[in-house]
């Protein structure tokens, strides 16, 4: 019982310590990644502190159907609306008027 109190005790006073996130460590974060060489390993940590609008990730991908890879640029903001959406409609699941699928409660269909 004594570990868990002074275990406690630590981790209190090491979150006092935490120095909040302002625009100005964001930016330059996104300015530091950009001076990196292409390819080199980003850690969750620096994605995090990253400019979400200011920086741009280039990724190269063959899209289906073709063997020519092609380059595409987008901010961090961007891909992470293109992954909510992605979840979103692979959550969603609805597919109107389909009797008799293997999902015994489906989805209603929303929207357009």
């Amino acid at each position: 019982m004594r570990w868990v109190v002074a275990g406690g005790a630590l981790l209190l006073v090491s979150s006092c310590a935490v120095k909040s996130v302002t625009r100005e460590d964001r930016i330059a974060m996104s300015t530091e990644l950009s001076k990196r060489k292409a390819g080199e390993q980003v850690t969750e940590r620096e994605m995090a502190l990253a400019d979400q609008d200011k920086t741009v990730i280039c990724q190269e991908d063959t899209p289906v159907g073709s063997h020519i890879p092609r380059r595409r640029c987008r901010t961090m903001r961007e891909i992470e609306e293109e992954k909510l959406k992605a979840q979103e409609h692979h959550q969603g699941g609805c597919s109107p008027g389909a009797g008799g699928t293997a999902n015994p409660n489906p989805v209603p269909c929303t929207g357009g």
